[in-house]
């Protein structure tokens, strides 16, 4: 660039939403929760982990790159610039020891976070949505560290028991879709056995929203025997689907028929359709709330809960 005269040099970086998402990054402050339960000796490395997880998180909420790649977008986005760091020093090695040491302490960092997310953002805690997931992996996996969650063959929605998978669960309020607490487990371990330690790491919501007040929202397999009693003797309020038994249609048979109720709440689509179709054209549905109950096998003590038949027109 000539001015007066004189050439200039002039360097042009890309922000694109990085100054939005490092405002939010610092807002719940994960540098410093990061390098409290992470920390590390200046004279060992010029940045600290809690630097290179603002980077990392920056990076997948902005411009995606696997770790190999950082050092070219670190040079294309004002990154530099940001987080105060040299581009050419966020390599996949020094990134990786980052994710080694993160990786023993993930469970205090992200309590500690969310935590601060509620607090900071007021979020309200009356509703988590709590369900499990698969991630796939190509390879062979040959050394993997015993301490931590191991790919292997197992149940996932998609059917495809060919492929190496882990398996996560997860809960999101129902507030802004917040995912707040995450725990992974073993490619074949079933969602009946990974939904309850989702539940218990919890417990730092609980505590603050009180356990009467927070409904735990799941599919069927919130309701396994197991899962079932557990969250009855936590005395907790859920709602979840009941699970497909073969003694169902028996129990349909023995209902009052004089008893159905007629349900005022529809789905959302059922409440688009209305809006446009005919009243002979809906879906009606009905309703019948029995009680039912499970026995602790140990204590022999009973434990009622509420459920409700639901059939439609």
């Amino acid at each position: 660039m000539e001015r007066d005269g004189a050439f200039t040099d002039s360097v042009i970086k890309q922000l694109g939403a990085l100054p939005l998402v490092l405002g939010v990054i610092r807002d719940l402050g994960i540098r410093e929760v990061v390098d409290h339960f992470c920390p590390i000796r200046e004279e060992v490395s010029d940045y600290s982990h809690g630097q290179m997880i603002e980077i990392l998180l920056a990076n997948r909420l902005t411009a995606p790159h696997p770790l190999y790649a950082f050092e070219e977008w670190a040079e294309v986005f004002a990154v530099g610039e940001l987080f105060r760091v040299e581009p050419g020093k966020l390599n996949d090695d020094r990134l990786g020891r980052t994710l080694d040491a993160l990786s023993e302490r993930i469970d205090e960092v992200q309590v500690a976070v969310a935590k601060r997310a509620v607090e900071h953002f007021g979020l309200d805690l009356g509703q988590a949505h709590i369900d499990a997931t698969s991630f796939f992996f190509e390879g062979a996996y040959q050394h993997n560290n015993p301490d931590h969650p191991q790919p292997a063959r197992g149940y996932n929605a998609q059917r495809d028991f060919k492929r190496k998978q882990l398996r996560t669960g997860q809960a999101v309020l129902r507030d802004g879709n917040v995912p707040i607490f995450h725990k992974a487990f073993d490619g074949n371990r079933t969602d009946t056995t990974t939904l309850r330690q989702v539940y218990e790491g919890l417990q730092f919501l609980r505590s603050a929203a009180k356990p009467k007040e927070m409904i735990h929202v799941g599919d069927s397999k919130l309701l396994a025997a197991g899962n079932l009693l557990f969250l009855l003797q936590e005395g907790v309020l859920f709602v979840a689907p009941g699970e497909r038994r073969k003694d169902f249609f028996e129990e349909l048979a023995r209902l009052d028929p004089d008893a159905w109720q007629e349900l005022d709440y529809v789905s959302e689509s059922e409440a688009k359709k209305r809006k446009k179709a005919p009243p002979e054209e809906w879906n009606r549905y009905w309703c019948q709330e029995v009680e039912a109950s499970v026995r602790d096998p140990k204590s022999g003590e009973e434990f009622k809960f509420r459920k409700f038949i639901i059939r439609s027109s």
